[in-house]
């Protein structure tokens, strides 16, 4: 068994996780406890402003992690030939990550008391 093939379906399946749950936050301006625990939520000020602001990058996130780990399943499986991928796709989700996780910080920061 190849363990990058499983590695890179667990960052599709969470890639499209957090894409359609954002997603789903968005439209009911609810923030999902599967994003965020319940115990967290209730200490949010303003849950509509919030969300608002980790949104586009959420998805963003989400979106670029569910493509990435789709392509290397395809790369791993022997569908693709893309040299050096494994760095590509490091590289790529760190980059989304850092991206990711400065706007849930600073959403974070002003918005949870």
């Amino acid at each position: 068994m190849k363990v990058y093939l499983i590695l890179n379906c667990v960052i599709a399946f969470v890639g499209a996780f957090l894409f359609f749950h954002i997603r789903q936050a968005g439209q009911k301006e609810e923030i999902s406890d599967y994003l965020i625990p319940k115990e967290e939520i209730s200490k949010c000020r303003n849950k509509k402003e919030f969300i608002q602001m980790v949104y586009p990058k959420t998805m963003l996130f989400g979106g670029v992690m569910a493509v990435i780990g789709v392509i290397g399943v395809f790369v791993e499986a022997g569908f693709l030939k893309i040299s050096y991928w494994q760095y590509i796709e490091l590289a790529t989700f760190l980059v989304f990550l850092v991206i990711f996780w400065k706007a849930y910080t600073d959403g974070k920061s002003k918005y949870f008391s």
